[in-house]
């Protein structure tokens, strides 16, 4: 009398730790140009004052208005 063969499951790998050399997305939900454009429109902006720098998008809208852009930025402290 034969038996079924068990199948086993190859070995699950452990989640990669992160390094210092770890890249990560950092901007899932950014706005699109066209958004900062009709809030400059809009608002009819003379220059902006960016606290949450994000992809950029803000800052080449700054640019394209030829508006007076400062960006606010602190990152944070490693432990090295």
């Amino acid at each position: 009398m034969t038996t079924p063969t068990m199948r086993t499951k190859p070995p699950k790998t452990p989640p990669q730790l992160r390094t210092d050399d770890t890249e990560e997305l950092a901007f899932y939900h950014a706005l699109p140009s066209k958004f900062w454009e009709e809030v400059v429109h809009g608002y009819q902006l003379g220059a902006i004052l960016d606290v949450a720098a994000g992809d950029g998008s803000l800052a080449l809208t700054a640019v394209r208005h030829r508006l007076p852009y400062t960006v606010l930025f602190s990152q944070r402290a490693t432990g090295t």
